[in-house]
């Protein structure tokens, strides 16, 4: 019987490459989010994602995974804060235009400031502020952990932005 191996050269060797990783995990189906953040200035950054879930009712917390290389944890960082911004079906070119780097990413999208601070994006299932609580390594990604501080639902009867095998679903109710 083998059993995985004690040594971390030998387990290396067993290690899936991040092709197979990413085609598996395409088949698993994500809702949509938009985490927004302000940088110690006051500049708004925000980027897509589908890594985030609850962890704890109490305290409540959530937790995400940032690129190590991610603009948006740099500010994240600097400030504090965060929002999840929950997104609606229909909201694709929102998921589209903050999915990548790009200067102009808030230009023409309606937000107004969180409690926080951090931008709450118009049109969203719901929004939740928080405040970061611990940040760890996790390879290429860094795991932030935020307590939610306020949590807002702005449109709980749409139905979600689903993300699955590489584009997006519109679930049916």
């Amino acid at each position: 019987m083998t059993f995985w191996p004690k040594d971390k050269t030998d387990a290396e060797a067993f290690r899936a490459s991040p092709e197979e990783f990413k085609s598996c995990f395409r088949l698993w189906p994500t809702g949509v989010s938009v985490v927004t953040t302000r940088d110690g200035e006051g500049r708004a950054y925000g980027v897509t994602m589908n890594s985030v879930t609850s962890v704890s009712l109490e305290p409540p917390l959530l937790l995400m995974c940032l690129r190590n290389d991610s603009e948006t944890l740099a500010a994240l960082r600097a400030s504090g804060i965060f929002c999840v911004n929950f997104l609606a079906s229909g909201q694709e070119e929102i998921s589209n235009r903050f999915a990548h780097r790009r200067p102009d990413k808030f230009q023409g999208i309606t937000t107004h400031d969180g409690r926080l601070g951090a931008p709450v994006l118009e049109g969203v299932l719901a929004a939740l502020e928080c405040r970061v609580e611990e940040v760890y390594p996790g390879g290429d990604h860094q795991i932030v952990l935020g307590e939610l501080v306020h949590g807002t639902r702005h449109n709980p009867d749409a139905p979600p932005l689903v993300y699955f095998n590489g584009q997006y679903s519109r679930p049916k109710p």
